[in-house]
């Protein structure tokens, strides 16, 4: 099962806003059903794997608090009077290139969650559908870049095997992957995803 974001930050052009509150208020509504969607899969995953690994989803909700990533982003909305989508994307960039400069490659690694955060946020900013994938009883996951919560929506006992092209050992979801016992491939250079799936 080939996994795409749920939505394209790169495509997004930052536009003007004359309506700032609103933009604020649709970031926080966005934001709620994020929040949502990642306790649920933590509830879900708790049940199977320890405490110690459903943390990530802690600090995938930690990341995007009003202390995190809603803060900087109302801060830009303010700063740059500009649509919450548009806000969100440099908000997101700026946090990507302080990654990718981090020595330690387990935070630098933190680039993939913070992008699939923000593309999440995305996918409900644009009310977008979320993919609706149908996993096989034996499950294999290919994407370029695999983010937790990809892993944590295959249903329980279904997930065989994760490849990505992109990503490392010390990537939320190879953490995730090796704590329910799934073997695990990242960084497979070349891998094109063109009729992979199925």
């Amino acid at each position: 099962v080939v996994v795409t974001p749920p939505a394209d930050l790169d495509a997004v052009v930052v536009q003007p806003s004359d309506d700032l509150p609103k933009e604020i208020e649709a970031l926080t509504e966005a934001v709620a059903k994020v929040k949502q969607d990642i306790n649920h899969l933590s509830a879900v995953l708790s049940k199977t794997i320890p405490d110690s690994e459903t943390d990530i989803f802690s600090a995938y909700c930690h990341m995007i608090d009003r202390h995190g990533l809603v803060r900087d982003v109302t801060e830009c909305i303010l700063a740059e009077q500009c649509a919450v989508a548009g806000a969100l994307k440099l908000v997101i960039m700026r946090h990507t290139k302080a990654f990718e400069k981090m020595n330690d490659p387990y935070l630098r690694a933190r680039m993939i969650d913070i992008k699939d955060i923000g593309r999440r946020i995305l996918s409900y900013l644009y009310s977008a559908r979320k993919q609706a994938h149908k996993y096989p009883k034996r499950t294999i996951l290919a994407g370029y870049d695999l983010a937790p919560m990809a892993i944590a929506e295959v249903p329980e006992g279904q997930l065989v095997g994760v490849f990505c092209a992109r990503g490392s050992r010390y990537s939320h979801a190879s953490i995730l992957a090796r704590a329910i016992g799934v073997p695990t491939v990242v960084s497979v250079q070349d891998l094109v995803m063109q009729g992979l799936d199925g």
